[in-house]
């Protein structure tokens, strides 16, 4: 039988206990830094080649070189989406996994996860269904980006493995005795399921099945979804059946939150969370001027290359050190910052911003970063920046922004622009250009009866996805036969519907159908057509 522990003794102990856990926390630390800089390092070159395989997409390819490049795009969209779930992962084992509790509306973010799936669903000749039965909760507290990572994580696994059927996504809100709501969210599909006996160990770190491995992916996914469900106090389950397919449960409880106002421009200070924000007031009559702040030679090229047919004066400088001179010269109206830069990044560029006198300190500044974490939007906003753009850019998310801040982009255009009707007489067989004329407009005159339907029920995700989806594919069309007017339109109401902007999205469609017969009438005053 041994005597009590020597005071000193344990005294050591607990010293070297302590000691070895802070050896642990620093080493996590540095893991996680490392892990950062290196994918950082990695996602800028990347980035830059993806938004030049979508300019060269859009550039006129024929169908097969156009196929490469798409392959090549989802390729290198895998190779961040994995890059993206090593950095969760990375921050969960550090501990520095964090929520940002915020008012959202659960209407908006579920039907942003529909616009976002739909298409990918349709491309894969899946019908995809969604329903959601909210009730009273208009408004709730919770974080919404992260929420959005677990939905869009487990429908974006369920139209992946899925090869025919359906996929439905089902959100219901009953209020609890505390005054609070039970937020239940189900993801179901008809693909390939898994074993039952597997379902214990299925939302483990790097755990994959049968179709995972085919498809790719380090098996992250489920395992940073369960993570995020259990930091938000919630529980996940999932059932299946082999070879009928499979449904995820998520269960949350959240508090009611009262509905924010929604102002013209989020305050400069930094708000604790993303602000709540509606489409800037029209612009004046002068030409708008933007500042893109970009040290990476490639992306900057890249950015002019999307701003370059938007009614914009753009300037480019190399860092914020060249901003913050350009901005005292010229009054600019808002400023794209990149965020890692050499001599002056973007963040201490901002708060010098933020520090001159007025109108200078009130530009809009919007941060342009490869890093996606969300650590690095409270670090944007914190430093004065104003919104937030994840690198890849699209140019539709890109354009959706400045609508969002300087208002309506649009240029009068007119109706037919005769120089891509000739090209177009140079590239079809003699007779067909009149042949596809026809079919064009008469697709673009039911694709505008299918806008103006869904514009009586914009209150309905699947109304608002309908007119995204609808002007998307009407601006890509007018724009190949050379139906400017038409094209312009439909895209200014794909960037109002991509921001919520319902009431220029009403507005705007108002008169679509009648651009269609005015492209019809100068086909024809010109005899491109009968």
């Amino acid at each position: 039988m041994t005597g009590p522990a020597d005071p000193a003794e344990l005294q050591h102990l607990r010293a070297q206990l302590l000691e070895a856990q802070m050896r642990v926390r620093q080493a996590d630390e540095t893991h996680a830094r490392i892990l950062a800089t290196v994918a950082h390092e990695i996602r800028g070159p990347l980035h830059a080649m993806l938004s030049l395989l979508r300019l060269l997409r859009e550039s006129g390819l024929d169908t097969q070189r156009g196929g490469w490049v798409e392959t090549a795009r989802q390729s290198g969209h895998g190779l961040i989406g994995l890059l993206d779930d090593l950095l969760e992962f990375g921050s969960a084992e550090s501990g520095s996994l964090a929520l940002m509790v915020a008012p959202f509306q659960p209407t908006s973010l579920f039907g942003g996860i529909v616009d976002l799936v739909r298409p990918r669903a349709a491309a894969k000749c899946l019908r995809f269904e969604s329903e959601f039965a909210l009730g009273e909760a208009s408004w709730l507290s919770g974080d919404a980006r992260r929420l959005r990572q677990i939905v869009f994580n487990l429908v974006g696994n369920a139209v992946k493995f899925t090869e025919r059927g359906v996929v439905r996504l089902r959100a219901t809100a009953t209020p609890t005795p505390d005054g609070q709501f039970a937020l239940v969210i189900e993801v179901s599909d008809t693909g390939p399921g898994f074993d039952p006996a597997l379902t214990s160990s299925l939302f483990g770190d790097f755990v994959q099945g049968p179709e995972a491995r085919r498809s790719g992916g380090a098996g992250l996914g489920l395992a940073i979804v369960r993570r995020l469900v259990e930091l938000m106090g919630g529980t996940i389950e999932a059932e299946s059946e082999p070879g009928k397919g499979a449904r995820f449960r998520v269960r949350l409880t959240l508090p009611r939150a009262e509905a924010l106002s929604l102002p013209v421009r989020a305050p400069m200070q930094a708000p604790a969370a993303p602000a709540v924000l509606t489409p800037a007031a029209p612009p004046s009559r002068r030409r708008l001027q933007v500042l893109l702040v970009e040290d990476s030679s490639t992306n900057r090229a890249v950015a002019l290359a999307m701003l370059k047919t938007a009614p914009l004066t753009v300037d480019a400088v190399e860092n914020g050190m060249q901003a913050i001179e350009r901005l005292k010269q010229t009054p600019y109206d808002l400023v794209l910052m990149d965020v890692l830069m050499p001599v002056m990044d973007g963040l201490e560029a901002t708060r010098a911003i933020r520090a001159l006198e007025d109108p200078i300190s009130r530009v809009p500044v919007i941060a342009m970063t490869a890093n996606a974490m969300a650590a690095d939007e409270v670090r944007c906003r914190e430093a004065g920046m104003d919104d937030y753009l994840t690198k890849p850019i699209e140019r539709a998310n890109l354009l959706a922004m400045l609508a969002r801040w300087l208002g309506p982009l649009e240029e009068p255009r007119p109706a037919i622009d005769e120089t891509v009707v000739v090209r177009l007489l140079q590239e079809v067989e003699p007779g067909a250009l009149t042949r596809l004329l026809g079919v064009f407009l008469d697709e673009a005159g039911h694709r505008a009866a299918r806008i103006e339907a869904a514009v009586a029920q914009l209150d309905s995700p699947e109304a608002i996805a309908r007119i995204e989806y609808e002007s998307h594919a009407m601006k890509g069309s007018a724009e190949t036969f050379g139906a400017a007017a038409l094209a312009a339109r439909a895209a200014s109401i794909e960037t109002a519907i991509r921001v919520r902007a319902l009431d220029s999205v009403r507005a705007k469609v108002s008169g679509l159908a009648a651009m269609v017969v005015d492209a019809e009438g100068a086909y024809r005053a010109r005899g491109y057509v009968d």
